[in-house]
């Protein structure tokens, strides 16, 4: 439950793509004049269409087409067209050659081709192994190599023998060979003596990168034996703070009953989310009567991480105590604490919070008025919208014999909740990303890339800078936001974020069109100057291209940093990538429960 609420809560509404145009009617011939005139702003239903004639006529137009395209994106879309022509279902002599293309392309001579192919070999799996082996070994771009071990996973597991755990730990990287619960999965399937030394000195190699320690050692989390604890301890103590909070989350999960002391020692942790990850932890670990007023010392105390630890605690927690517990902390001083009451009332469904979240929907952010009432739709069954005074009269006319509804009932309502979202025309809105929030930060690429021309006329840039100004018009009245530009340097227009208001829009309007492209993409930095603001929950965020310069590059190390900074803040994310396909984009999006898209 928790998990559909925190979807209709942290996502927003989406518009619905428009639709292909009908290619279905038109021979080959007048779908590559199409291509050929078109070319990037191609509708990309020709692809899915000539996939579906299957025929060798249709291999050789995909063909041509992949040098008629220059964009990533769009290729990706061509090469997935020329996987289906691969797959074991199409005929034997088209199957044959378009194998054969993808992976001559795969390791051809032509970077722009060399990504979107091995993408799509991987998508065929089993299929070609051989193909994704040998990208896997013979590729002299790790990228390539990465999105080739996506494919080879199931014919890892079933190798099943060292070497195969070690290409996959070497190779295997999200988002690009896939989410990071498959490699969990992955690893968790090898078996034999040899595993548990093995990922030992896995977990121990710092040369290895954060985010495969972090899922060796969640794939440990679910094996037995006392080993298995001896590793996680031993993570306790990491450099890297997600290995360590990875650690924690671990022994909780397993009850290690026995490693209290070196979990307490880590509730004193300068680090906000090691703190309240290891007051979680011991929660599961400890059931006498001085944990119990330790609790409720937390919950009233000054600590935020652990007021944050002590809600997961009482959200667990049957009974009437726990539950007047998290409606006080629905009044808290931090409104992350108010969230996290808000959501674990949700779990328990309970018809005595109805009142209280209908009382925390005056006075507080739109973000967490939006969050009581996803809560209230999701508990109640039905939607008075945003508005107290309707939900207050609502409950004094039928609250005395409300009865709560089955699920089945609730998220059909939460799915109408979202359908109106998706049709209100007035929402701010950036490159088609709708957001519902007024503590917002605009995080925009200045970049020397930024300088080219689309197809719209006009610079990139000034694109973007259309789109942002649209966006602040219909930004609610008495919001608060911020703009940050980055290059080679970030540049942020106000010290935090400010109000709303019509001299306000007008500054950052001109703010925003003084900026000139010039430089190399210090993403990450970008993005830390938006999470240095604490009011700040949602941040939209606009690149063309991956990062190259500022305190962090890689994009791994990005989604990792980006990961531990908003354990606590939930803040979320939503990306455009301009005129590419952006694996780190979209990463971000996907862990923050943003919205991504890819524009012109």
């Amino acid at each position: 439950m928790r998990s559909l609420l925190l979807c209709a809560v942290a996502l927003v509404g989406l518009q619905d793509p428009a639709p292909d145009l009908d290619w279905s009617d038109k021979t080959i011939d007048q779908m590559i004049a199409a291509v050929q005139r078109e070319r990037d702003q191609v509708d990309g239903g020709v692809w899915t269409e000539l996939a579906g004639r299957g025929t060798l006529e249709a291999f050789e137009a995909l063909r041509r087409c992949t040098a008629l395209i220059g964009t990533e994106s769009i290729l990706n879309g061509v090469f997935a067209a020329l996987a289906t022509l691969s797959s074991d279902t199409a005929q034997d002599e088209v199957r044959d050659l378009a194998r054969t293309y993808l992976t001559d392309m795969a390791i051809g001579i032509s970077w722009a081709h060399q990504r979107p192919a091995t993408r799509a070999l991987a998508s065929l799996g089993g299929e070609v192994e051989p193909a994704l082996r040998r990208v896997v070994s013979e590729h002299p771009d790790p990228r390539c190599r990465q999105l080739a071990c996506g494919g080879l996973v199931p014919a890892l597991e079933h190798q099943g023998d060292e070497d195969a755990l070690e290409l996959l730990l070497d190779w295997y990287r999200a988002p690009l060979s896939g989410p990071p619960a498959r490699l969990e999965r992955a690893i968790g399937r090898f078996e034999g003596g040899w595993v548990l030394p093995y990922l030992d000195d896995a977990v121990g190699d710092q040369s290895r990168p954060p985010f495969v320690r972090v899922a060796i050692l969640r794939a440990l989390s679910l094996m037995p034996g006392e080993a298995v604890n001896e590793i996680l301890l031993a993570g306790l103590k990491a450099k890297d703070t997600s290995v360590q909070l990875a650690s924690i989350d671990a022994l909780g999960e397993r009850g290690a009953v026995g490693q209290e002391r070196s979990l307490e020692k880590l509730t004193r942790s300068r680090d906000d989310a090691v703190r309240r990850a290891a007051f979680v932890a011991l929660d599961r670990l400890r059931a006498d009567e001085d944990w119990e007023q330790e609790l409720l010392e937390a919950a009233g105390g000054k600590d935020v991480a652990l007021r944050l630890g002590a809600v997961q605690a009482f959200a667990k927690r049957p009974g009437e105590a726990a539950h007047a517990a998290l409606l006080r902390l629905l009044d808290d001083g931090s409104h992350l604490v108010r969230v996290e009451a808000a959501l674990a009332l949700c779990e328990r469904r309970e018809k005595a919070s109805i009142p209280r979240l209908i009382e925390r929907l005056r006075g507080d952010t739109l973000r967490v008025r939006g969050v009581m009432h996803e809560v209230l739709v999701w508990i109640t069954g039905v939607d008075h919208g945003q508005n107290g005074e309707r939900w207050a009269s609502w409950w004094e006319a039928e609250g005395a014999t409300f009865t709560i509804p089955d699920e089945a009932a609730a998220s059909s309502a939460v799915e109408q909740r979202e359908a109106r979202k998706r049709e209100n025309p007035t929402q701010a809105r950036f490159f088609g990303i709708p957001h519902d929030s007024d503590r917002v930060c605009f995080v925009l690429d200045t970049s020397g890339s930024m300088n080219r021309v689309v197809t719209t006329g006009g610079t990139r840039l000034q694109a973007a800078t259309s789109e942002l100004i649209a966006a602040l018009e219909h930004f609610p009245v008495g919001g608060r936001f911020n703009l940050v530009f980055f290059a080679s340097r970030t540049r942020t227009w106000k010290p935090s974020l400010v109000e709303m208001t019509e001299g306000r829009l007008s500054q950052a309007s001109k703010y925003a069109r003084a900026q000139r492209p010039k430089g190399g993409t210090a993403l990450h930095d970008g993005l830390l100057a938006a999470f240095e603001d604490d009011e700040v929950d949602t941040i939209v965020v606009l690149s063309d291209g991956q990062p190259t310069e500022g305190a962090l590059t890689d994009p791994e190390s990005i989604l990792a940093d980006i990961d531990h900074r908003n354990r606590l803040r939930r803040v979320v994310i939503h990306c455009v990538a301009l005129n590419h396909r952006s694996e780190l984009l979209e990463g971000l999006a996907r862990l923050t429960g943003g919205r991504y898209r890819e524009g012109p």
